[in-house]
């Protein structure tokens, strides 16, 4: 198909209107009576271009900050502005440590990271994650293409309906998290420079922005604003949504030595009635004791030494 022609200058500002609630603000936290009854809106106090950031990752970490954001956001839905700045700064970090480890390893390729240059873990102020990388979905803003198993924007992001409640999104060169939170809502966190209803926003005022919606319809709604109104992108633009998931080190880790314990106390419960059974029978003698249990101190399980143990003839 071939590219279609640019919108209206009035027609985009009309739409954005209309997405604004035909009103603005410059509150860091937007409560929906005073705009939009469908959608909450936090701002930070700057973005991910604004020189505090070194020229080596300015503009570039949209990807760290989207998967950093959805750590925190993991932990606690209600994020305040300090919050989201605090994110900014993490996701920084974790962009310059991963670039200069592909710089030192001669794998790096372009300053925008794909998903699979992402780290398998990442720090918060609480906890320090393992990262669940799940199938990637591959497909395009509109269009389905005859061949192959493509969906549109608004079919892919159904599954934030139930099996997924954490992916990051990209498309174009814009990397956005997304997200079904606690609540039940949805939303999306973005990491440029936009206005506090997601709209592309002039730097000296502009800032990161997480919105809140109550109904999925109303979040793609607002994201095919942003791709196709204002980035004026095509149907046929391709996008990649990566679900991930948050696993807790610590829960993980003190997890694995209750399992091994019940395992222990289940087998040498069995192999004590199996003992007694046996010698009840007249089957089994042992030079000390009916049975010598030891323990393997790496696995706890039970073993019985079988030097101990001598079949009465018949």
């Amino acid at each position: 198909m071939p590219r279609k022609g640019k919108r209206s200058a009035s027609q985009k500002q009309r739409r954005m209107q209309e997405a604004s609630g035909g009103s603005s603000s410059g509150n860091s936290v937007l409560h929906s009576v005073d705009a939009n009854p469908y959608v909450l809106s936090v701002t930070a106090s700057h973005f991910q271009g604004d020189t505090r950031y070194k020229i080596y990752s300015r503009g570039y970490q949209c990807t760290c900050n989207a998967l950093m954001f959805l750590a925190v956001h993991n932990e606690r839905n209600d994020l305040q502005s300090f919050e989201l700045d605090r994110i900014l700064q993490r996701g920084d970090a974790v962009y310059t440590s991963v670039k200069r480890t592909l710089q030192s390893k001669r794998q790096f390729v372009a300053n925008f990271l794909n998903f699979d240059e992402l780290p398998s873990t990442v720090k918060t102020n609480s906890a320090c994650y393992n990262i669940l990388k799940h199938a990637q979905r591959v497909g395009f803003l509109k269009d389905s293409p005859v061949l192959g198993e493509y969906e549109n924007l608004e079919n892919t992001l159904q599954c934030l309906r139930a099996d997924v409640s954490d992916a990051l999104l990209l498309c174009g060169t814009t990397c956005i998290a997304v997200f079904r939170d606690r609540a039940g809502r949805f939303g999306y966190f973005d990491s440029h420079c936009r206005s506090a209803y997601g709209m592309p926003e002039e730097e000296s005022t502009g800032t990161a922005v997480m919105l809140t919606f109550f109904c999925l319809e109303d979040l793609i709604e607002r994201l095919m604003l942003l791709f196709q109104w204002c980035f004026d992108l095509r149907d046929q633009q391709q996008f990649d949504l990566l679900p991930v998931s948050f696993i807790n080190q610590i829960t993980e880790s003190s997890a694995r030595p209750e399992v091994s314990l019940n395992c222990s106390n289940v087998m040498y419960n069995h192999l004590s009635l199996l003992c007694q059974t046996v010698n009840n029978a007249g089957l089994l003698k042992s030079h000390n004791s009916v049975s010598k249990i030891r323990f393997n101190n790496h696995l706890r399980l039970p073993l019985i030494e079988p030097r101990q143990i001598m079949i009465k003839p018949t």
